[in-house]
């Protein structure tokens, strides 16, 4: 066997036992939290019609409060802080005697949550790493992208206020995987990529 691939190989066999490892770590991080992570997943993946307005409902009214009530950033910060720590102190706690046995069905399904969430970690680690390079090897390319991202970013932030951006972010955040279950994603940014290339050629 060629050097090349041995090389390859034990490289390709390094990445699959660190994957693993992380998989591993990140069921333990959240162990105390797999019962609500598993009631959460069919409410994040829309498996009923109704999910989708259930949670663009209760986003907005969460926002509609902070805008209604004019809380600084300040008072939004320590109440969500105080919110978690409540939520996670507690909730494990109260699900685990709600729901005392742990099946491998379930086991298996958390297990592919962690797994997901990891590749997606993968991936986005890949695109920070080819943004470095494209800084090294094409730096003038960089640059002007940069400067033109942050330049609308700036616009953006001093023309829409930041409790509506904060408020669309957190939406999109929310509806991110059930629009990629439904592959409505997809749909759209094949739409998108048509658009695009019919208008350049």
């Amino acid at each position: 066997m060629p050097l090349a691939n041995v090389s390859m190989l034990f490289t390709t066999i390094y990445i699959y036992n660190l994957f693993q490892k992380n998989v591993h770590e990140l069921k333990t991080f959240l162990a105390n939290w797999r019962f609500i992570i598993l009631s959460l997943k069919p409410i994040l993946l829309w498996e009923k019609p109704w999910y989708p307005a259930a949670l663009i409902t209760i986003v907005t009214t969460i926002f509609s409060l902070i805008w209604l009530t004019e809380l600084n950033t300040l008072t939004v910060v320590a109440l969500t802080g105080f919110g978690l720590n409540f939520v996670n102190f507690y909730l494990p706690c109260v699900h685990m005697l709600i729901h005392p046995i742990w099946t491998e069905e379930q086991e298996e399904l958390y297990r592919e949550i962690c797994y997901n969430a990891i590749s997606k970690y993968y991936k986005t680690a890949n695109l920070v790493t080819h943004v470095q390079t494209m800084r090294v090897e094409k730096p003038v390319m960089y640059f002007s992208i940069m400067f033109g991202v942050l330049c609308i970013v700036i616009w953006i932030t001093s023309t829409v206020s930041n409790i509506f951006l904060l408020y669309l972010i957190t939406l999109i955040m929310v509806l991110r995987p059930g629009l990629s279950h439904t592959s409505i994603y997809n749909k759209c940014l094949s739409f998108l990529r048509n658009v695009f290339n019919l208008h350049v050629h």
